[in-house]
This record gives structure tokens, C-alpha cells and sequence, in this order.
């Protein structure tokens, strides 16, 4: 699976065509994910490639995303049927004690230019000490 921030350092400062954009990003070629979890017509559950360790201080048990299959910069571009089909996949993970965060367009830390929803379950055993730096870090459980 190509990572996109990998890929757009070649184009940064150019425009971008679809053509482009399709060849880039990494969520938008289904054959470039490696486990689908959950598809309807319009959007994917996938599991996280790259796992997080740890969120909101918490350990994550479980890391799935919710993508769009057409490609969307931002929640405010779906359709009423991708909203609809996002939404209702979130609140089914949620009511399994899924927590739910997306980043906004052009958020510093966004790694994908395509908009995906992380669904994270939480171990519940807030970690006693953490140090962050910026890699790697550690994680000190009770």
C-alpha cells in the first residue's frame, strides 16, 4: 500500500489532475488494502495498517477506518448516501464501544489527503505515565 505523504512530496507544487490523485493515494485503489472489514456501495471499513498504540492516553485494542470508495477531501464533499452510509457504520462500531475521530481538511497532522474516519476501541487502562518524543516513544501501563 503506498502512503500518501510518500507520493505527494513528487508532486507538491503542481496541480493536481484525477489521474494524478488516483495514482497517489493510497485509499482509492481497493487492491492496495490489505484487509476490508465491512463494504457497502459507497464506503469501506478497513483495518488500520499502521495501528496506533495509544489514543486520548488509552491503549488501542482495535484500529478500523471508515473510507469513502470515491474520492473525498472532506466529510462536506459526500454525497447523501455516503453520509448516510458513514454515519450509520460509525454509530453500529460505536454502539461496540468503538470511539470515533476524523481529522479535518488541512489539518497538520492529516497524513491522507483522503478523507477516513478512525474507529478506535480503547482498552479502558488509561496509561499511569507517558513520554512523548517525537519517535519512538514509550508507553508505561499500570
Amino acid at each position: 500500500m503506498k502512503h500518501y505523504r510518500t507520493t505527494y512530496k513528487k508532486y507538491k507544487g503542481h496541480a493536481k489532475t484525477d489521474a494524478v490523485r488516483s495514482i497517489e493515494c493510497a485509499f482509492c485503489d481497493p487492491s492496495a488494502i490489505e484487509e476490508i472489514i465491512k463494504e457497502t456501495d459507497t464506503v469501506r471499513v478497513v483495518r488500520n495498517r499502521v495501528k496506533y498504540d495509544m489514543f486520548d492516553g488509552d491503549r488501542v485494542v482495535d484500529h478500523l477506518m471508515v473510507i469513502p470508495k470515491a474520492h473525498r477531501a472532506s466529510v462536506g464533499e459526500f454525497t447523501d448516501q455516503e453520509l448516510l452510509d458513514s454515519f450509520r457504520i460509525a454509530g453500529e462500531y460505536e454502539e461496540q464501544g468503538y470511539g470515533i475521530y476524523a481529522r479535518g481538511k488541512g489539518a497538520a497532522t492529516r497524513s491522507i489527503e483522503h478523507q477516513h474516519t478512525h474507529l478506535m476501541k480503547l482498552a479502558n487502562r488509561p496509561a499511569k505515565f507517558i513520554l512523548y518524543s517525537h519517535r519512538p516513544y514509550f508507553l508505561f501501563d499500570r
